[in-house]
């Protein structure tokens, strides 16, 4: 399998059309850019892009490869995104024990507010 910067790259390029625009979105000069898709080009041993001095296109093998990155890079994007919201939302199980005076002062007037603004908590109040 190649190394997913190169489909990256690759993908890249294709979604924006453009080795320039593909460039600027990673950060990386065209000429890299370039370099990455003909060493993907390469490994598989077969030509993915048409390129000439004022468009490109994709050969048969491209349209193929990039059919299935696409949607793979698309299904990566969601996972990671699914995982940061998940870090992000404070979940599971909060165990307190206070003394009873104490917790009526200070705990049971924000424990409201508190799981309104966590749902995913779950309460155990000692």
């Amino acid at each position: 399998m190649p190394p997913l910067h190169l489909l990256r790259a690759f993908t890249c390029v294709v979604d924006h059309h453009s080795f320039a625009r593909a460039a600027q979105e990673l950060r990386m000069t065209p000429s890299s850019v370039s370099r990455l898709v003909k060493a993907l080009e390469q490994e598989l041993g077969t030509q993915l892009l048409n390129r000439s001095t004022r468009a490109m296109s994709l050969t048969a093998a491209g349209q193929a490869l990039y059919a299935e990155c696409g949607s793979a890079f698309a299904q990566l994007r969601s996972a990671f995104q699914m995982a940061g919201q998940q870090q992000a939302q404070p979940r599971g199980l909060l165990r307190l024990s206070v003394p009873v005076s104490f917790g009526r002062t200070h705990v049971l007037p924000h424990l409201a507010g508190f799981l309104h603004q966590h749902p995913e908590i779950e309460l155990d109040l000692c």
